[in-house]
């Protein structure tokens, strides 16, 4: 098989927080909440132009491509409003985006670019965030496009998408609490789990748009004490 010389695209990938509890959740109660959450959160790419951008949605991986060098802008918004879409669905999602050389044609696929954005979505995104590689702000930088305040965030020198600037603070702050509420019981004692939403709690606390008087809705550690028995 030969194949013809790769374009070079930008590539998301992302990934369902919770996929398989929630998937257990629904054949449990004989319910498809989660389908139904699922599809909704996706209909914001239905009206995506398709000769720029691409997409698919398997399992718990979703896939978006643009093929426009110039237009990680635009696919920024995009991705900020998915993020919304899901984060309303009672949904958080992970991902990585990544540019590179990138492939496709009917059922083959050859994408360093694809490759590299998993590896950032499993290895660094780690929370509710879609990271974005470093080197896509340079080429932003050699092709002169500028990113307004409001699409990215940077902490510990990780860039992610800003979608709460997007949604606006107390939109995503009423969201990750309700969120977090209709799981709690299932967070206790699952720190792998509980860590993504303690995670996106801070952000909200420490986000540039917080209100002074934002309130906690995940309480802080209590104190034990453990009253022994003496021997003897």
């Amino acid at each position: 098989m030969s194949f013809t010389k790769p374009s070079y695209a930008y590539v998301a990938l992302l990934d369902v927080l919770g996929y398989r509890s929630l998937l257990n959740r629904d054949y449990n109660e004989g319910q498809l909440t989660f389908q139904s959450r699922l599809k909704k959160a996706l209909d914001v790419l239905t009206s995506l132009n398709e000769t720029i951008y691409q997409y698919q949605a398997i399992s718990d991986t979703i896939i978006i491509i643009c093929g426009d060098r110039e237009g990680f802008l635009e696919f920024a918004k995009i991705l900020q409003r998915l993020s919304a879409s899901f984060l309303r669905q009672h949904l958080m999602i992970r991902g990585g985006i990544a540019y590179s050389q990138h492939f496709h044609s009917g059922n083959v696929t050859y994408s360093h670019a694809l490759s590299l954005a998993y590896k950032i979505e499993s290895e660094i995104a780690l929370y509710p965030r879609i990271v974005v590689d470093s080197n896509i702000l340079k080429l932003q930088e050699e092709i002169d496009v500028t990113i307004p305040k409001g699409i990215l965030l940077n902490q510990n020198g990780t860039i992610f998408i800003d979608f709460i600037s997007y949604m606006q603070w107390d939109t995503a702050y009423d969201l990750a609490k309700s969120i977090y509420l209709e799981h709690r019981d299932e967070l206790v004692g699952n720190e792998k789990y509980f860590s993504k939403h303690f995670w996106l709690h801070n952000l909200l606390s420490s986000h540039p748009s917080a209100p002074s008087n934002a309130e906690a809705y995940i309480d802080s550690p209590n104190v034990i004490t453990v009253k022994g028995t003496t021997i003897g």
